[in-house]
């Protein structure tokens, strides 16, 4: 819908002896997306496991350092908490 809205748009604003042009260079850069959107598509469903793995290292990564994060804060409200007494 957004695509021919745009299109709508950029046809009324086209001057009339160039309108046949740009109807039809809309047209050539839609196709090009939609080869392009399905070309990226195919790229990373053929690249899945490797996709995956690199998330699963960052996922990884992330666990790893909210555990050491989260011990740090610990061990600081304990010290302060032992400071206390």
């Amino acid at each position: 819908m957004s695509f021919y809205l745009q299109k709508l748009f950029a046809l009324h604003l086209t001057p009339d002896e160039d309108k046949e042009n740009s109807a039809s260079a809309l047209a050539t850069v839609q196709t090009f997306a939609v080869t392009f959107g399905t070309a990226l598509a195919g790229r990373i469903a053929n690249s899945a496991f490797w996709l995956f793995s690199s998330f699963a290292v960052f996922g990884i990564l992330g666990i790893f350092s909210t555990c050491k994060i989260t011990n740090w804060h610990a061990c600081a409200d304990l010290k302060k908490a032992e400071a206390h007494f």
